[in-house]
């Protein structure tokens, strides 16, 4: 909700940008659109920036009902985003078009494929106006109607959205961006489109250059990320994945300290960061995303110095493969994404957050 430095930045950024001699022209727009959704804000009087700030609050929880398919709840709270979004800022506001897509998507579970197109239309219409036309996160866009004209068996359409959404990030110098994987997925949607019309050849070629993309720019969970999300792209089919950090994606935990696991600790936070920004890439699309992180779990490791669990001492609080299977499939199946395996994982955070507190407190700014 602090737009005036939002503002402040987005400023700062185009004016470096528009210093810089081969600045992409995309990311001028993109840039000064940004200034200009900020600017509209600011313009607004406190009660209605607040207001504004409660209606982007609700997208999270939007894309946690569409990713459990409560489509009631979703359209409900995107409807009152709408309403937010409209009376405030008029019905062009930049932000209505994410509302618009989230409402398009309720549209298609009801099978109202011609209405969810022209809500994406209208999006359509909103990025070019703030963007500028031909500006690469169209390509998602196109990709959205792609996906709805696939689930209305119009194959043809879909395949002419998905080339369109391809050849503009080739213009744009997207096709291997490593932190925007929508050519990939488009590709891999028009693989599956080829191969139900029975043009075998192109749907090979399209999938092998998905997975030379994915396979470039992934460790080896986000690349089994990336493929599992090509592979339902366009399948109509929703996955899960579980993928398993540790207690010590979390924090130092009391259990290891003095054991010198320094680099181990750095790459398990790694695995959990990399989760929640798979998480919020995926909007709540194609699969459930989830994170297992286990204590001490009586493993093979273990056993080599162990041979007898009954030996372990109670408070190394070590539990058996079993029981940390228990524990995970409950998580699945309350459709949690933190999976924590023992209680004191939750006390062995606290030095962190109580320590990030005081120091917040000690500079003034509480």
């Amino acid at each position: 909700g602090r737009f005036e430095e939002g503002l402040a930045e987005s400023r700062l950024a185009l004016d470096t940008l528009l210093q810089l001699d081969d600045a992409p022209a995309y990311k001028i727009h993109g840039t000064r659109a940004d200034v200009r959704i900020h600017e509209e804000i600011v313009a607004l009087p406190i009660a209605g920036q607040r207001e504004i700030h409660a209606a982007d609050e609700m997208a999270q929880p939007i894309r946690t009902a569409l990713r459990r398919r409560e489509f009631a709840k979703a359209e409900s709270l995107t409807n009152a985003q709408i309403e937010i979004r409209t009376r405030l800022l008029g019905p062009g506001a930049y932000d209505i078009a994410e509302s618009l897509r989230f409402l398009a998507r309720c549209l298609e579970v009801r099978t109202e494929w011609s209405r969810a197109d022209s809500l994406f239309l209208v999006a359509t219409d909103i990025y070019d106006d703030y963007l500028g036309e031909r500006h690469p996160n169209l390509a998602t866009i196109l990709a959205d109607r792609a996906a709805n004209a696939q689930a209305a068996g119009r194959r043809g359409d879909a395949e002419r959205l998905l080339t369109e959404g391809l050849t503009l990030l080739q213009e744009r110098g997207w096709a291997n961006h490593p932190l925007y994987p929508i050519y990939a997925y488009s590709l891999m949607n028009l693989s599956t489109i080829l191969r139900g019309q029975g043009e075998l050849a192109r749907a090979e070629t399209a999938a092998r250059q998905a997975l030379a993309i994915l396979d470039g720019h992934a460790d080896p969970q986000e690349r089994t990320a990336q493929a599992y999300a090509a592979l339902l792209a366009g399948s109509g089919a929703r996955g899960r994945l579980m993928i398993t950090g540790s207690e010590n994606s979390l924090s130092l935990p009391h259990a290891v300290r003095r054991s010198r696991i320094g680099a181990y600790g750095a790459t398990k936070h790694g695995v959990l960061i990399m989760a929640e920004w798979l998480r919020e890439d995926l909007e709540g699309e194609l699969m459930d995303v989830h994170v297992l992180m286990p204590g001490g779990v009586y493993t093979p490791l273990i056993a080599a110095g162990i041979p007898d669990p009954a030996m372990i001492p109670p408070e190394f609080n070590v539990i058996m493969p079993e029981e940390c299977a228990r524990i995970a499939l409950k998580g699945l199946d309350l459709g949690l994404f933190y999976i924590p395996t023992h209680k004191h994982i939750g006390e062995d955070i606290r030095p962190r957050f109580d320590g990030v507190r005081a120091a917040i407190r000690a500079l003034g700014l509480s």
